[in-house]
């Protein structure tokens, strides 16, 4: 008798846990761009047009991290995209603008720490980086160039 009402109680568990295992599940699918953001992430857009906005706009992003789309407004001169955080992703839209690095600034025009993400540009309008002679060198004594991306 004490095994009938066991096997009874047994039963009547998979049973209940039958019905929970089938109930329907819903999905949501999330679209995911060429640079990896999902699309419910919130993109904070920065729009610059001055070496001093560029400079605002990243420290902003080094201090938050997250993920930012730089629009340039204008040409500009001797401004620099420094990405530093690990946690940032930036995509960088050049609107058929140029940045400019001369001589005398002696920086790069990108400089991306390890693990920080930067896309330049979109399909849409060109980014110019231009320069490369500015006798930027790292700690590391790395040569000068446009693009600086530490590895290590």
């Amino acid at each position: 008798m004490i095994m009938k009402k066991s096997l009874s109680l047994l039963l009547a568990v998979l049973m209940i846990a039958m019905t929970f295992t089938s109930l329907p599940i819903t999905a949501n699918a999330v679209d995911v761009d060429a640079a990896g953001t999902a699309e419910s992430e919130v993109i904070e857009v920065k729009n610059v047009g001055t070496a001093d906005e560029l400079k605002a706009a990243c420290t902003e992003i080094n201090t938050n991290g997250g993920n930012y789309t730089i629009n340039l407004t204008a040409d500009i001169v001797d401004g620099q995209i420094e990405v530093t955080n690990t946690n940032a992703v930036v995509t960088v839209i050049g609107n058929d603008y140029t940045i400019t690095i001369t001589k005398e600034s002696h920086q790069s025009a990108v400089y991306v720490e390890n693990g920080a993400t930067v896309n330049l540009g979109d399909r849409n309008s060109k980014l110019t980086l231009s320069g490369g002679d500015s006798g930027f060198k790292h700690a590391k004594n790395a040569e000068p160039g446009l693009i600086y991306v530490l590895t290590g």
